[in-house]
């Protein structure tokens, strides 16, 4: 994967100002294209500060959100692979699951609303942290998805 062949690259790209005033999603509050494309390169710069590039492993979890989906694809932008934990997760299932995965770099987001299943919420603080001894992706999925766990292991 490069960053320049995702499949969002086009809708992050520059479509002109007036493309930028379209909806893209509604939840509390309306997001326009131009929000999307700002809130997307806003953290893709924030996570390329802390160091986060293509082929990094980066495990992310947190609360449903339009924070969630900036950040996938922030990362996917960076060529990141993303590591895509379930908000349901306990502290012993995710401490399970950053040691089996061996994500470089933790993102979490809307901290402390963890396992409110339905819970959207519009925006939320982002926390972004580099782990010793991550493995970087030895594979080109752009995303790699765990469950809650509640149906069996996650």
């Amino acid at each position: 994967m490069t960053t320049r062949s995702w499949w969002g690259a086009d809708l992050l790209g520059n479509g002109g100002a007036e493309h930028d005033c379209g909806l893209w999603a509604c939840a509390r509050r309306q997001v326009t294209v131009g929000t999307l494309r700002a809130e997307v390169a806003g953290l893709a710069k924030t996570m390329s500060i802390h160091g986060i590039r293509a082929q990094n492993t980066v495990a992310l979890q947190g609360a449903p959100s339009f924070t969630q989906l900036w950040c996938l694809f922030a990362l996917w932008s960076l060529g990141a692979q993303v590591l895509l934990f379930d908000p349901r997760l306990g502290p012993q299932e995710r401490v399970a699951l950053l040691k089996m995965s061996a994500p470089e770099f933790v993102v979490t987001f809307g901290r402390g609303m963890y396992g409110q299943a339905g819970v959207f919420v519009d925006g939320c603080e982002v926390l972004v942290q580099r782990l010793a001894g991550g493995r970087p992706a030895h594979s080109d999925h752009c995303v790699v998805q765990f469950s809650s766990g509640t149906t069996g292991r996650p």
